[in-house]
């Protein structure tokens, strides 16, 4: 006997043969004789829609790390000072400048533009998985390895945080394996790297080790200030 197949969404039908359902019979798929079945041209305008919502899906994992305010970020919306950051794909790049002055808006665009993992952290949102990692290890310890491996690590109002000596050790080490190993550091800060080598210096009580990191944050960076 035929069989008879009906689309469920444009309710188009199409029949198999007496001959083909015995086919099927004989080759152990008879299951596939339901009574609808998205004809071709469903079936194709499904997986489009499918695959465009796995797209949108990937998008909104991806925006998801950068901070709620900057995720609509747009290339009109960076200031001039800062508009090579817009196409730039530099192994090092800081934006300097004052709160307000566009920064982490131009930032959220370049990492967008990008298009490669990240991980996006205040300066004190690092502080505080160093720490953590220290005494606790586990997720913790699980968080400083991603930062430290990630293809691109964004570091946020680097000049906020306070630079004891255990932390300003473990930021140039973190600032020393993704050198070795060619991984991409962003960072802004309101304070030019002088001033940033200045102040941790001031707090973990090491020139060196200031020195150290403001020649890792500026080796061979793009550094656009504000003004």
């Amino acid at each position: 006997m035929t069989h008879t197949f009906t689309c469920p969404h444009c309710a188009s039908s199409w029949h198999l043969t007496a001959e083909e359902v015995q086919s099927m019979h004989d080759c152990g798929v008879a299951d596939l004789l339901v009574d609808e079945v998205l004809c071709d041209d469903c079936e194709a305008a499904t997986a489009a829609l499918e695959a465009s919502q796995r797209a949108e899906d990937r998008r909104a994992a991806f925006l998801a790390g950068i901070p709620a305010e900057y995720r609509s970020a747009s290339p009109e919306r960076v200031p001039a000072c800062f508009a090579q950051a817009k196409m730039a794909r530099p192994l090092r790049m800081g934006l300097i400048g004052p709160s307000g002055s566009g920064k982490s808006c131009a930032m959220a665009v370049h990492v967008i533009a990008r298009g490669s993992p990240f991980v996006w952290l205040t300066v004190n949102e690092l502080r505080e998985i160093t720490i953590k990692a220290a005494v606790h290890g586990g997720e913790w310890s699980a968080k400083l390895n991603r930062a430290c491996a990630v293809p691109v690590l964004v570091i946020d109002d680097i000049s906020q945080a306070r630079f004891t000596e255990a932390f300003a050790s473990t930021f140039y080490e973190l600032l020393e394996i993704r050198n070795k190993n060619r991984l991409v550091v962003l960072w802004t800060s309101q304070k030019p790297l002088d001033a940033l080598r200045a102040k941790i210096a001031a707090q973990c009580g090491d020139s060196d080790q200031s020195e150290a990191i403001s020649r890792r944050l500026g080796q061979d960076a793009l550094q656009l200030t504000a003004g």
